[in-house]
């Protein structure tokens, strides 16, 4: 696993997501009843600003809970707040990027956050009061890594990974997508010289 970028709704409620997600997005196309696409991961949104994604695969592999796969590699916590007030819900927001080191868990409760984890390379921090079940899983939260985010969710009711080839999907992007790396490296030129190395060891790891 090099990236994985998903977020999840504890929701029946596709299209009422769906529209909340154009809301958010403006204006992106709608293809409904499509196959999982996989070209979604070309076209990650590059930057060192924060950046909102702009191609969704919005489906329900799980009864009771919508995925979410996306295409940014910032923190969407201003959309994990909105979705979860306006759906009255839960909002679980993941990431991992394995080049970097770095997990990321976040759980949304009708508005707010109420347990956060996060790991990049050596440093961690974690938000939230300790949830009922956390006393036993023991995680080490230092090293907090996709398994421990699968043994958080499950405690959620939530399975991250689902069959996706028998589930249609709603898939919401522009006409026209790029790859935005050479501007992700045009920013990183522009840095100073002690910044621009620290982050390309990670990328060298």
């Amino acid at each position: 696993m090099a990236t994985w970028t998903k977020f999840y709704i504890k929701t029946d409620k596709v299209e009422e997501l769906v529209q909340s997600l154009l809301k958010l997005t403006g204006n992106l196309n709608v293809l409904r009843e499509q196959e999982f696409p996989n070209d979604i991961g070309k076209y990650r949104r590059m930057s060192l600003k924060p950046v909102y994604p702009n191609y969704m695969v919005v489906g329900q592999p799980q009864e009771g809970w919508v995925t979410v796969t996306h295409n940014s590699l910032s923190n969407l916590a201003s959309w994990g707040e909105s979705l979860s007030k306006q759906l009255e819900t839960t909002c679980v927001l993941t990431s991992v990027q394995t080049a970097s080191s770095t997990c990321h868990l976040g759980i949304y409760e009708k508005g707010s956050l109420i347990r956060e984890i996060r790991v990049a390379d050596t440093r961690h921090s974690n938000k939230g009061k300790a949830l009922d079940f956390e006393e036993g899983l023991n995680p080490d939260l230092e090293h907090f890594d996709f398994s421990d985010m699968e043994a958080y969710c499950r405690c959620l009711g939530l399975e991250l990974q689902g069959d996706y080839r028998s589930t249609k999907w709603t898939v919401l992007r522009p006409d026209e997508l790029r790859n935005e790396m050479p501007d992700l490296m045009n920013e990183i030129r522009k840095m100073r010289p002690s910044l621009l190395q620290r982050i390309l060891s990670r990328f060298r790891k």
